[in-house]
């Protein structure tokens, strides 16, 4: 994972690009889930979480003590991990996107042996 400048991020709409099919976004007064072309801009103002993703990309944005943060992911991961991936069924809110989303899940082992979840990446819709 990569730590990126969110300002920058956003000031030069970095979400555009073409790697990034899809923008789900937590704000404390609603939450939007797009295709990337239907979105003019993001705003920061009232932003808890957010996720702009395509089938190998992944950007998180997250709130926490420091602020607002956003790193980005790329499918091609060092080291041993294992992959699950599902489709979560969307709420009836998003039925215009599609019927699920896809979540891959990597887990890793640590020095003892036992499996944790280590990253989710959203990947798709299924329409």
């Amino acid at each position: 994972m990569k730590r990126l400048n969110l300002e920058t991020f956003i000031a030069n709409k970095v979400y555009r690009e073409e790697k990034y099919q899809y923008v789900l976004l937590y704000y404390f007064d609603r939450i939007i889930f797009e295709p990337i072309e239907s979105i003019s801009e993001i705003s920061l103002e009232y932003l808890i979480q957010g996720w702009v993703f395509g089938p190998k990309h992944q950007i998180q944005i997250y709130k926490d003590h420091s602020g607002l943060n956003a790193f980005e992911f790329d499918a091609k991961r060092d080291g041993e991990n294992f992959l699950m991936t599902e489709e979560q069924i969307l709420d009836s809110r998003f039925k215009h996107l599609g019927k699920a989303i896809v979540v891959n899940k990597y887990y890793v082992k640590d020095e003892d042996g036992q499996v944790f979840m280590d990253y989710q990446q959203l990947v798709d819709v299924v329409r």
